[in-house]
């Protein structure tokens, strides 16, 4: 008798432990299909926060007043013919090379600051751990749910961000007519950045687009009607850090 209780005892251990291995396994079977079906739509959130921080740091830090010590009327060469009109635009190449290698250099930084957390932010979802050289979004599980009630529930999803990616710059020039015989020339530095977004799913490579306006003057002369009173030229001049 003995003998058959304890076998009927094993039996039921054996079972409770079947059962708890089944659940384990189907929650986790579970997780990863919801993850993987919501997969893009976090993705789409830690861009969003991403470009965000990455927008206002640029904004701040990454402006007009940047390059005082570069003389910008040598920047560009301006072509107009007897009619005053306004036929091309140049780059003055050793004057575009400062100005591309000075906001390489200064964007540059201030992703490793945003990296290393020396540049702070108040978003709850962008945090740093110990010992990390990235940040790390977090994100409740069901933070894509349709519902608002449940949307902060679940446990959390960190995702990391490497911004160890490639760094370019270029000038441009935008040229519009501005009153009667005056038009306004506007030189910007597009900006792009490339970054890598690690989610438990799978690794994303995003970029990130920005224009810093770096120069702005009203001189004589008019854009011509057949360029369509807009005259915009990039300079072959690509740096990259």
């Amino acid at each position: 008798m003995k003998r058959m209780r304890k076998r009927k005892q094993l039996k039921f251990k054996h079972k409770i432990i079947l059962v708890i291995i089944l659940i384990i396994s189907f929650t986790f079977f579970w997780l990863f299909i919801y993850l993987k079906k919501s997969s893009n739509k976090i993705i789409e959130l830690a861009t969003l926060k991403i470009d965000t921080l990455v927008n206002q740091v640029l904004s701040e830090d990454v402006s007009y007043d940047l390059l005082k010590e570069v003389d910008k009327s040598e920047i560009i060469k301006i072509s107009k013919n007897t009619a005053g009109e306004i036929l091309n635009v140049d780059f003055n190449l050793e004057e575009s090379y400062k100005i591309l290698d000075n906001i390489t250099t200064k964007v540059s930084q201030k992703m490793d600051e945003i990296a290393t957390g020396k540049i702070k932010t108040t978003d709850k979802n962008i945090i740093r751990k110990n010992n990390s050289q990235n940040i790390i979004l977090k994100f409740p599980l069901f933070i894509t749910s349709n519902s608002p009630l449940f949307s902060n529930f679940g446990p959390n999803i960190y995702l990391g961000i490497n911004f160890n990616k490639t760094i370019l710059t270029n000038l441009k020039t935008r040229i519009t007519n501005y009153g009667l015989n005056n038009a306004l020339v506007e030189m910007y530095v597009p900006i792009e950045i490339t970054y890598e977004l690690l989610s438990p799913i799978n690794n994303v490579e995003k970029t990130i687009n920005y224009e810093v306006l770096i120069a702005s003057k009203i001189i004589n002369g008019r854009v011509p009607y057949y360029y369509g009173d807009e005259i915009i030229k990039e300079s072959n001049i690509i740096t990259k850090n």
